[in-house]
C-alpha cells in the first residue's frame, strides 16, 4: 500500500464515522478535522484549521486546558479524557444566538 493510498484509506475512514473527530498538533493546533466536526460546532474546516483546540472551549475552561492537553501527549493519560465531561462552544449563527 503507497502513502497516498494509507492517507486516502484513512481520510475515507474517519469522514465516514459517526463521531466529530478533531486531530491536533502538540501544539494543541487543529491539523484536521471531519465532516461531523464541522457539523458539531458550526464552523467551516478552514475556519478552524491551524486554531488552537481551547477556541472551542468556554472561556471559562480555557485557562487550564493547555495543561491538560500536554498532560494527554506527555503521559499519554487517554483515561482522564474519557471519563471527562466534555464542554464546547459553538460558532455563533441566528439559530443558536439566544
Amino acid at each position: 500500500m503507497t502513502i497516498k493510498h494509507s492517507e486516502l484509506t484513512f481520510q475515507l475512514m474517519v469522514e465516514s464515522v459517526p463521531n466529530a473527530i478533531l486531530l491536533l498538533n502538540r501544539d494543541g493546533k487543529i491539523v484536521y478535522i471531519n465532516n461531523q466536526a464541522e457539523k458539531l460546532f458550526k464552523y467551516e474546516r478552514t475556519e478552524l484549521i491551524g486554531q488552537v483546540v481551547e477556541e472551542l472551549l468556554p472561556h471559562r475552561y480555557r485557562k487550564n486546558h493547555p495543561t491538560f492537553r500536554n498532560s494527554f501527549f506527555f503521559l499519554l493519560r487517554f483515561d482522564l479524557w474519557v471519563r471527562a465531561e466534555i464542554f464546547s462552544v459553538l460558532k455563533k449563527t441566528e439559530q443558536n444566538s439566544q
